[in-house]
C-alpha cells in the first residue's frame, strides 16, 4: 500500500480498520458519571427496589455481542440501620431493566450486588456517611451494535418500618459549619469491550 503526504499536509492511502478488528479483550470507549451535589428520595416500601437515577450511565455499543464492564460508588447515608440495605445493579435497554450480578433465588432471601457499608451506629447514626463500592463486574448482554444501554445501582431495604429518606453525598445531618457532617463523591464507570 502507498502513503501519500501532499503538500498540505494530508495523508492518503490509509484505510481505517473496523470496529470488528479490535483485538478481544480491547477497551473499545468508556462511559462514566460522577455525581458530586446531594439529593435525596423516600424510600416507603421495604423489599423494593429504588433506583439511584443521578447515577445512571448510558453507553451505546459499536460492536455486536460486546462485553461491558461496570463499577461504581455510593457515598450516602440514610435515617435507618446500615445492616438493612443493599444495592442491586441493573442494566436497562428500550425501558426493560435487567438485574445481572445478584444472588440466586432462595425462598424468601433477599437478592443483592452486595449490602450496604456499616457506618458507626451508636450515637452517631446520623453524621457518619457510608462509602459502598462495587468493584468490576462483567455483563454480557449480547445486544447488537448501536444499542444504548443504561447501567444503574438501586437501593433496597431488607426490613425497619418504612418511610426513609436516602440521602445522595452527605450525611443525614447536614450542618454547615461543624466538623462532623461530611460530603462525598458518587460514579459509575462502563467500558465496552472488545467481543
Amino acid at each position: 500500500m502507498a502513503i501519500t503526504i501532499n503538500g498540505s499536509g494530508g495523508v492518503t492511502g490509509l484505510t481505517a480498520l473496523p470496529d470488528s478488528a479490535m483485538s478481544s479483550g480491547s477497551i473499545i470507549q468508556v462511559q462514566h458519571t460522577m455525581v458530586t451535589s446531594v439529593s435525596s428520595f423516600t424510600v416507603s416500601a421495604t423489599n423494593t427496589l429504588y433506583p439511584i437515577t443521578a447515577l445512571d450511565t448510558a453507553i451505546t455499543s459499536t460492536i455486536a455481542n460486546s462485553k461491558f464492564i461496570m463499577s461504581g460508588q455510593v457515598y450516602s447515608e440514610l435515617n435507618g440501620d446500615d445492616a438493612e440495605w443493599g444495592y442491586v445493579v441493573g442494566r436497562s435497554v428500550s425501558g426493560t431493566e435487567t438485574y445481572f450480578a445478584r444472588g440466586d433465588a432462595s425462598g424468601n432471601r433477599h437478592r443483592y450486588t452486595r449490602v450496604m457499608d456499616v457506618g458507626y451506629r451508636g450515637s452517631d447514626n446520623s453524621s457518619t456517611a457510608s462509602c459502598s463500592t462495587i468493584p468490576c463486574l462483567v455483563d454480557s448482554p449480547n445486544v447488537s451494535a448501536g444499542t444504548t444501554l443504561t447501567y444503574r445501582i438501586n437501593l433496597n431495604s431488607s426490613g425497619g418500618t418504612p418511610s426513609w429518606t436516602f440521602y445522595l453525598n452527605q450525611s443525614v445531618d447536614d450542618y454547615a459549619n461543624v466538623w462532623y457532617t461530611d460530603r462525598g463523591v458518587s460514579y459509575i464507570t462502563v467500558m465496552e469491550v472488545a467481543p
